[in-house]
């Protein structure tokens, strides 16, 4: 999910259910997409504070970067917090950083 910015309970939820929340780095950027545009990034760029470019397939790019830090962004690679419970880990990683 892209966004110019998004709520610390809306973050949190997002994690939960394995989402990963982006945010424009220029607010700009949000009036240059249309609906029906396809997005696509390589996540394996995203790392803790840095920008990653995100394209469309008109082939326009723009940084975007994920408001979480490393804790969180290693909880949404396996599906989330809820999915991690549910395949039966039942200790939460100290890495996880406060919102």
């Amino acid at each position: 999910m892209i966004a110019k910015d998004f709520a610390r309970l809306h973050l949190a939820n997002m994690v939960n259910w394995g989402l990963l929340p982006l945010v424009f780095v220029d607010g700009k950027d949000y009036d240059r997409i249309e609906q029906g545009d396809r997005l696509s990034i390589d996540t394996t760029e995203l790392k803790e504070g840095k920008d990653t470019k995100l394209k469309t397939r008109q082939e326009f790019k723009f940084p975007v970067v994920s408001p979480l830090c490393a804790g969180r962004s290693d909880a949404i690679k396996v599906g989330g917090v809820v999915n991690r419970v549910k395949n039966g880990s039942r200790s939460m990683p100290h890495s996880l950083c406060n919102p």
